[in-house]
């Protein structure tokens, strides 16, 4: 099970990177936080620790959450359309997926 210090150091920044570009008055402040601690509690199932390896996914995960240039991957994890479980296994390259398909629209 993942430790409560450590669910609350990567979620609230993950929520926060999420918020960020959103509208936020439109979207629950518990919603992109329950999202985020999702986010986190996949990526920690997927390791079962928080070796180098998981702190390298979480990493990789905020820096694409970060990129300004990507609003609809944050916008379909805060709507549900992307679970956490799913986003958590995406490589890189499908990440950036959803810029490009931000981009054409």
């Amino acid at each position: 099970m993942v430790s409560h210090t450590i669910l609350v150091l990567v979620s609230i920044p993950l929520a926060f990177l999420i918020s960020i570009t959103l509208d936020v008055a439109f979207v629950a402040t518990d919603l992109i936080i329950t999202r985020a601690k999702g986010v986190e509690q996949a990526v920690y199932a997927q390791f079962g620790n928080t070796n180098g390896e998981y702190k390298g996914k979480i990493r990789s995960l905020f820096v694409n959450l970060k990129d300004k240039g990507n609003p609809s991957l944050r916008e379909n994890i805060v709507s549900g359309e992307l679970s956490p479980e799913k986003f958590s296994k995406m490589s890189s390259e499908v990440r950036l997926s959803f810029r490009s398909s931000w981009l054409c629209h």
